[in-house]
């Protein structure tokens, strides 16, 4: 909650001139929107006080003393999100076309998991925004115009949180972290 902060957000409508730099057939600059907007930025550690108080327990971080281990659900969203989308364009991200027929089942079932999610997130959180018709002038009709406000949570202040020193751990750190303390426990 420390993190959340509210602002009203004008969306975009995504037809014609009215683009986002994730839209489009897929480019370079494309991918690194998607990349910065969820890579290297959703696990973060908290102490053990407020790790006490979430409703999903989670585990404590090998060498830390008051250090516990959390994704935060947005993230993982826009992982999920960026799975979907490059699963439209085989041609430049292969999709499972090189993949073992095991890892063909695996991927499959990491995308139904990533649709599935989106669609429970969507229902949990129901916009209840109202979406206005208005006179398209390009197609001479009357249209529903979804260029329209929102209340929304502040993401760049989210992610700004999130990046702290303080509470920033990637997934790799911890890993690596959990890894040694495996191969200690082996010896």
């Amino acid at each position: 909650m420390a993190a959340t902060k509210w602002k009203k957000v004008v969306f975009h409508n995504n037809f014609h001139g009215d683009r986002t730099p994730w839209q489009g057939p897929p480019t370079d600059e494309v991918d690194k929107a998607w990349e910065n907007s969820y890579i290297d930025v959703g696990v973060i550690k908290i102490p053990k006080a407020d790790a006490d108080r979430l409703p999903n327990q989670t585990l404590p971080i090998p060498g830390e003393e008051d250090g516990y281990i959390v994704g935060v659900e947005v993230y993982h969203q826009l992982h999920c999100l960026d799975l979907i989308r490059r699963h439209l364009y085989p041609d430049r991200y292969g999709a499972d076309t090189k993949m073992s027929p095991k890892g063909r089942i695996e991927y499959w079932i990491h995308l139904e998991h990533c649709i599935d999610n989106l669609r429970q997130t969507i229902m949990c959180y129901s916009d209840i925004t109202t979406i206005p018709w208005k006179v398209n002038e390009r197609l001479q009709a009357e249209f529903p115009d979804a260029h329209t406000t929102h209340m929304c949570r502040d993401f760049d202040a989210l992610t700004e949180w999130m990046l702290h020193p303080d509470r920033h751990f990637p997934q790799e750190k911890y890993q690596l972290r959990v890894d040694a303390l495996r191969a200690g426990a082996s010896q």
